[in-house]
């Protein structure tokens, strides 16, 4: 019996769209991807956000960067993402401190997505908001643990829904 989740098999086959990628993040964060067969998919624009495939779609990585290829800002690509796939896990890259980027994405985020708490999964830190939307937090540090990136990524992007068995 193979079981399969949102029209995919269990080990691949899954996206993670870049949905405001920065240079300096999209290398690091591809490779963690790749390492657990998932393919970083780089957008161009935020208009693409609608058009992702819900099937393969396992979850989306914003840059907090000030600059990236997508010119809209980290909150309107994540109010595009909420509007378009509400319950899509998020993770949001800094190159800031676990502190700092708290303090700094705490009054960006709780406009779109509500009040959050913070969480550790895997070493990582992340937030899980009040509605269930999944927020995690990748910083500076934690991209010199490739490890324990590794882990957090797969835990937070590897929560696919059984729709059918065959």
């Amino acid at each position: 019996m193979t079981i399969h989740f949102n029209g995919l098999d269990a080990f691949g086959g899954r996206e993670v769209a870049l949905a405001r990628p920065h240079p300096l993040l999209v290398g690091p964060v591809s490779d963690a991807l790749e390492r657990l067969r998932m393919r970083g998919r780089p957008l161009s624009t935020v208009r693409e956000i609608a058009s992702l495939d819900a099937n393969r779609l396992a979850g989306a990585i914003v840059s907090a960067a000030s600059s990236s290829s997508v010119k809209e800002s980290l909150a309107d690509v994540c109010q595009a993402l909420r509007s378009a796939h509400p319950t899509l896990p998020v993770a949001v890259s800094t190159l800031m401190d676990e502190d700092q980027a708290v303090r700094s994405l705490r009054g960006v985020l709780a406009p779109i997505y509500g009040a959050f708490d913070f969480e550790r999964i895997a070493g990582l830190g992340a937030y899980r908001v009040a509605t269930g939307i999944r927020i995690l937090l990748i910083t500076r540090s934690d991209f010199s643990h490739p490890e324990e990136l590794d882990r957090a990524l797969s835990a937070f992007f590897s929560k696919p829904k059984p729709i059918s068995h065959t």
